[in-house]
Order: structure tokens, then C-alpha cells, then sequence
């Protein structure tokens, strides 16, 4: 009431909110190879596995790091983990 109101709080509405603005459109996954964390990539959440693994093999980082090295597994845990094993 000090500051110009005339009702009481107790008798406001509830605030809305819009459901579509819950949902992530861009998750962010850890990356392993060999069993150690080493980077992290950003992948849209309706990605499929084939998508997130072409994703990751892209990624700057993740050439650096299997630089020289062969890759001969590539392990897509949609929307948890990738786990690359090299040689």
C-alpha cells in the first residue's frame, strides 16, 4: 500500500508462462576420447546420433586432439556423451 497499490498480493494472479520457452533448442555435450574429458560441444537437441557424431568430428578441438591418430570407435550417447576411442 505504500507504494501505490490498492489490492493485496495474496489476492494477485498467478504469473503465466509459455511452455515452448521451457525447451532447449541447442544442448551441450561432453566430449571424451580415450576415457577423458576434453572438450565440449554444442549440438541441437533433435540431433540424431549420426548428426552429433558428424558434428563432433567436425569440431576444431577434437581434430586437434585425434591429430595423427586413428579413430576406431565412435560411441553417441544422444542428448548425455560422445566417447571417441583412438589408436
Amino acid at each position: 500500500h505504500r507504494i501505490g497499490h490498492t489490492t493485496s498480493i495474496t489476492t494477485a494472479p498467478w504469473p503465466a508462462y509459455d511452455p515452448a520457452q521451457l525447451v532447449d533448442s541447442e544442448i551441450e555435450l561432453p566430449i571424451q576420447i580415450q576415457g577423458k574429458l576434453r572438450t565440449r560441444v554444442k549440438v541441437p537437441s533433435d540431433a540424431t546420433p549420426a548428426d552429433i557424431e558428424r558434428i563432433v568430428l567436425e569440431s576444431a578441438e577434437v581434430r586437434r586432439q585425434v591429430e595423427g591418430k586413428t579413430i576406431r570407435k565412435v560411441i553417441v550417447v544422444p542428448g548425455r556423451m560422445v566417447n571417441l576411442v583412438v589408436g
